[in-house]
């Protein structure tokens, strides 16, 4: 059976040792399922599981190993002359963003924002990119999937001269404003459909 994100919120409140089990939990949950968990997550600093988990537990726990999994995301925009199809926002980022922010260090509803801005920031980027190259993007509702919400399936549909033509590949993501989409799958439509504009 299935548990929605407030079910699992709530369950968590309400269980005698919920300190225990959100060191638990939250010390293996991948990025992407933490980030389904964010509209339940927040207010920002004023979340409903912020007592679970002190700061220095959130940053060891969540923050620290979110951070070292992208830290390599930048060395293709790095060596590219600093094109901006291979630049990724990331953790790192927004985490010095959230601490000039915010004057703290992210607590738990802190990291659920970290995570959402990079994934929104990524995303953002990522359109820009494509509409420069003449794609649209395009929001499709689909089937539930996964243990959490509900997801939503993106597609990049080229446009010429007002015509939409063949789309370019399905994309699912956890994050309804962002795309899990390959920066070098990317650059490799963009270089197939002969564009030569410097990005």
């Amino acid at each position: 059976m299935e548990t929605s994100s407030q079910e699992f919120i709530e369950n968590l409140k309400k269980h005698p040792e919920g300190h225990k089990l959100a060191r638990m939990i939250f010390g293996v949950m991948t990025e992407t399922k933490f980030l389904q968990l964010y509209d339940v997550l927040i207010p920002v600093n004023d979340g409903p599981l912020d007592h679970l988990l002190n700061e220095a537990q959130c940053k060891e726990l969540l923050l620290n190993r979110f951070i070292e999994l992208d830290k390599h995301s930048n060395d293709k925009h790095d060596q590219e002359e600093e094109s901006l199809v291979y630049f990724k926002y990331t953790v790192k980022m927004m985490y010095d963003d959230y601490v000039k922010k915010f004057k703290h260090e992210p607590n738990l509803s802190g990291i659920a924002w970290i995570v959402k801005e990079k994934h929104r920031s990524n995303a953002a980027h990522l359109k820009m990119i494509m509409s420069f190259n003449g794609y649209k993007l395009v929001e499709r509702k689909v089937q539930e999937c996964g243990i959490f919400d509900a997801d939503t399936q993106w597609e990049y549909m080229y446009v010429n001269k007002g015509k939409e033509g063949s789309i370019i590949g399905s994309q699912l993501t956890k994050d309804m404003k962002s795309v899990n989409f390959s920066i070098l799958s990317l650059f490799e439509f963009i270089s197939g459909a002969n564009y030569d504009k410097d990005l």
